[in-house]
């Protein structure tokens, strides 16, 4: 996303175009979508960028996800490739948490799955 800045220099001014860069995020609004994978469980996942992923939990396994736990996982995409990771979670609530990631998603990865959620959208699924 571009931010536009007037600088003054010598009493004329000057445009400087500045660049704020945001991680993506992929959010899969509707099934199917990729399974994490924890302790042998599979949740839905929510949403995805290169340093979290979002997933569901049903209510009573909140307790199983608190604050600050760190856990090994492992994301499962519908093209049948799947990447190991790892994190802490950093938000929990009733539906959903959030796993704050100690590696980095690559971003061809990202870019691979917002195709994969363009084309889906395109033919209506």
């Amino acid at each position: 996303m571009g931010v536009n800045a007037v600088q003054a220099e010598n009493g004329k001014h000057k445009k400087v175009i500045t660049e704020k860069r945001e991680n993506l995020r992929l959010t899969y609004s509707s099934p199917p979508c990729p399974a994490v994978v924890i302790e042998d469980q599979r949740h839905s996942l929510i949403d995805i960028s290169i340093k979290a992923i979002k997933f569901g939990t049903a209510p009573e396994s909140r307790l199983a996800f608190p604050l600050g736990r760190f856990l090994n996982a492992r994301i499962v995409f519908q093209d049948g490739e799947s990447q190991d990771v790892a994190g802490s979670i950093i938000r929990n609530d009733v539906r959903e948490a959030v796993l704050q990631l100690q590696h980095a998603i690559s971003s061809a990865r990202i870019f691979k799955e917002r195709r994969y959620l363009i084309e889906k959208s395109r033919s209506g699924n």
